[in-house]
């Protein structure tokens, strides 16, 4: 394989304490991310936790898990970056277009 996905769920109590009061983004770079995400903290709310994805392939692994998701406009970290920025900087009142 070209690559390995590690499993380390030591921070999946933290996540799960989130506040409830705002979203929280969670990007993912692959299908294998969001299982992982969804393994290390299952108790993790669909309904808090918002994906941002670096592609139509992961935005639908996370779909398939309830997650609501935006996908970022081109399969780079440059665009998945900006993409949760504008969705941040939205959720704030700035008006960057997402």
């Amino acid at each position: 394989p070209l690559y390995d996905t590690t499993l380390i769920t030591e921070h999946a109590v933290s996540l799960a304490a989130l506040s409830e009061d705002a979203p929280c983004y969670v990007a993912f770079t692959s299908a294998s991310t969001v299982r992982g995400f969804a393994k290390a903290c299952p108790d993790c709310s669909s309904r808090r936790f918002r994906g941002v994805c670096i592609g139509e392939q992961t935005a639908k692994e996370a779909r398939s898990l309830g997650l609501v998701c935006s996908v970022s406009r081109e399969a780079t970290l440059d665009s998945l970056v900006d993409c949760l920025c504008s969705l941040v900087a939205r959720d704030k009142g700035e008006g960057i277009e997402a």
